[in-house]
């Protein structure tokens, strides 16, 4: 840390864009004074990015179940600070429902189907999450939802964020939902994997409807339910084919 001794003072300069500090941190860019790093660093630096209520990941979360449309329309206008950017929020939840399905559901379901069932659970539990083809599913997806509801107000990257911002919601819950659907699998246990899966994915498609339908009635559209309506016809028909290419 650059520092300027005089007679009575000691001043103290950011490290970041060596702007003078006037507190504990720098009035210009915004960076804390200079620390040197250790363990209690990595901790406290984790606990704020993931368990902060005020801001980060937990906040966005929540924010994104309890109020969707007003959290992302903030973040459209600018209020970006609190939330976690929605490429990253978005590819966390990935990597952590394909490590959950990988080292929990995986297992699981081959026990149950050794013990239980003569089929694979897994095969119905995240057919899309794991095809090459699933940006293709969601690019399609914004692409509908553009034109049928955002076209020509908002533009094309403002609705990839809202994607982004919904279908990471709807990452971060699958395994909670996954557990509670495990019965279905005996149930529909002689019935092909395209209908397990799409049954299955009721849920979802429910928690991205309430989602969505939020989001529009702040939006200040036109004929805003019908839009909605129109849109998840279109997004859910594109959905469903989009199985059964992976599917086969």
């Amino acid at each position: 840390m650059k520092k300027q001794d005089t007679e009575f003072y000691t001043y103290e300069y950011c490290k970041n864009c060596n702007s003078l500090f006037d507190n504990l941190y720098c009035s210009k860019c915004g960076q804390k004074k200079y620390k040197r790093l250790d363990f209690p660093y990595i901790i406290s630096a984790l606990a704020n990015a993931y368990l902060n209520f005020e801001s980060g990941l937990f906040y966005t979360s929540k924010e994104l179940l309890l109020r969707p449309g007003k959290t992302i329309i903030a973040f459209w206008n600018g209020k970006r600070k609190r939330y976690y950017a929605p490429l990253i929020y978005f590819i966390f939840w990935i990597a952590v429902l394909i490590v959950t399905n990988k080292y929990f559901f995986a297992p699981l379901c081959d026990w149950l189907s050794s013990n239980f069932l003569p089929i694979k659970l897994d095969e119905g539990i995240s057919a899309s999450l794991e095809d090459k083809r699933l940006l293709l599913i969601l690019l399609g997806l914004a692409i509908i939802e553009y034109f049928v509801i955002a076209y020509p107000r908002y533009s094309f990257v403002e609705v990839i964020i809202a994607c982004l911002f919904i279908y990471g919601t709807n990452y971060m819950l699958i395994p909670y939902i996954t557990i509670l659907e495990i019965p279905i699998f005996f149930l529909l246990n002689n019935e092909s994997r395209e209908l397990r899966t799409i049954i299955t994915d009721i849920p979802s498609a429910i928690l991205v409807s309430y989602m969505l339908m939020d989001l529009l009635k702040r939006m200040n559209i036109t004929y805003w339910f019908i839009r909605f309506l129109l849109g998840v016809f279109l997004g859910y028909s594109y959905y469903i084919f989009m199985i059964k290419l992976l599917t086969k």
